[in-house]
């Protein structure tokens, strides 16, 4: 039997057991609907996810070489990242394709915001961005506002690491 999550008039469905891009539906999920009925589409999802009823397998996507990326940028989440977010930055800039890279910053008390504007001054001008939110909001809240502020400013291709290093920088391209 099929899965269907209901908001308002608008259904979005799944079979049951079958396999989601889980990305590719946060990002579509985020260009539909504002950020606070996002979040819980995204909630539930990731419920059913759990529970076993869909399944999410981890894929990375490889750039084809052939393919230009007019806008490519990156998704950063931080919330107490000023060990990491120095090294993560520089090392997204450093990679084959000229990516832009967006940090959504909880308001991070350790100061990894304004390591990022210091970046953003000195380094990076109109490469690097801040997206400052108050208080911390959660990871999957800072990926849709993240969507949402790079499809007002027409990026081509978007893509979500964490700043830890534990998603390898290597495998964007």
């Amino acid at each position: 039997l099929p899965i269907s999550l209901f908001l308002d008039d608008n259904a979005i469905s799944v079979q049951k057991n079958c396999f989601i891009n889980f990305v590719h539906w946060s990002f579509l999920i985020a260009r539909l609907y504002s950020c606070e009925i996002s979040s819980k589409i995204i909630y539930i999802i990731k419920r059913l996810i759990g529970k076993g009823i869909i399944f999410a397998p981890f894929n990375y996507f490889k750039i084809s070489k052939t393919i230009p990326l007019t806008k490519p940028i990156v998704i950063i989440p931080t919330y107490n990242e000023k060990e990491n977010i120095s090294d993560i930055i520089n090392k997204v800039f450093t990679l084959s394709v000229p990516f832009h890279v967006l940090i959504v910053d909880d308001g991070s008390p350790d100061g990894t915001g304004q390591i990022v504007k210091d970046l953003m001054a000195n380094s990076y001008q109109n490469k690097l961005h801040i997206l400052e939110r108050e208080g911390k909001q959660g990871l999957g809240t800072a990926y849709i506002a993240g969507f949402h502020w790079c499809l007002e400013r027409g990026y081509d291709y978007i893509f979500e690491m964490d700043a830890d290093f534990s998603h390898n920088p290597d495998r964007l391209v």
